[in-house]
């Protein structure tokens, strides 16, 4: 069973969901059976903190599988912080290759994606965010006109190099291993009576293979978010698929956070 919760920000999406999971801790579900996962750190804390209010006898320890998807394919892979690329490692490479960036945050808080003032290294992550090639993320209309295909190459074949040297990954490898090591049958995939994913309109493909692994092995799927808003389009959210997802759809028609004549004109905005 699949169920989506639609509603603009400020309609309590995410106390519905956190309602759902005291429904099916009511009726018998153990907690490490329920999966809740959320876009961003921020939200899957957020999550966090308000269950440790509902029910002070759990610990964090007991709600280890509320966390964010980069999260959980970091846990399940058994790496360590040392593992994952910082920003001084780009600002290496970016002296290897005789430019300077700076790397303000390296895919952890967020996306995944890297946040840098230099759009290679940030075309080169994006476009396997999206499941482009090099070239197909090149040919988009999102980048600066001088940008010269032959060196963003050059840097990625660098990058590739400075990783396996050093065995590091990044916040995208992550997914990426986790993925490629359940379908191996390297590891198994988490099986969950119930999984709810929050802020779903901004999951990009690569955290929506996540998700149907995960909607595979688990009984219920509950879904929350706006399929009006894509303010991480630009870091590779695939809003239509959440638009499309096959589901039971519940709207939450009231914003408590949102003056209604705010909320109008963003509803002009949006009819055209």
């Amino acid at each position: 069973m699949i169920r989506k919760i639609l509603g603009p920000p400020g309609t309590g999406k995410t106390t519905r969901l956190l309602k759902y999971v005291q429904t099916f801790l009511k009726l018998g579900t153990p907690l490490d059976r329920i999966g809740y996962f959320a876009f961003t750190k921020r939200a899957a804390n957020e999550a966090k903190e308000r269950m440790l209010k509902l029910y002070p006898q759990y610990g964090y320890r007991e709600l280890e599988n509320f966390r964010t998807l980069h999260s959980l394919a970091f846990w399940k892979l058994g790496m360590k912080k040392e593992n994952v690329m910082q920003p001084e490692d780009y600002e290496k490479i970016g002296e290897e290759v005789g430019i300077e960036v700076t790397v303000y945050n390296s895919g952890q808080e967020e996306t995944g994606y890297i946040d840098s003032d230099s759009e290679y290294f940030n075309l080169i992550n994006i476009a396997r965010i999206k499941n482009h090639t090099l070239k197909e993320e090149y040919d988009t209309d999102l980048y600066s006109d001088d940008l010269d295909y032959n060196f963003l190459e050059i840097i990625e074949e660098e990058l590739n190099s400075y990783k396996n040297f050093h065995k590091l990954k990044d916040y995208t490898d992550m997914i990426e291993e986790f993925i490629s090591s359940i379908d191996k049958g390297e590891i198994e995939c988490p099986t969950f009576d119930v999984v709810f994913i929050d802020e779903a309109q901004d999951l990009s493909p690569i955290q929506w293979k996540m998700y149907d692994l995960l909607k595979k092995n688990s009984k219920h799927i509950i879904l929350a978010g706006d399929d009006d808003q894509a303010i991480y389009g630009w870091a590779g959210a695939d809003v239509k698929r959440f638009q499309n997802e096959p589901a039971k759809e519940k709207v939450l028609p009231k914003s408590y956070r949102v003056p209604l004549k705010v909320q109008q004109v963003a509803s002009t905005i949006i009819s055209q």
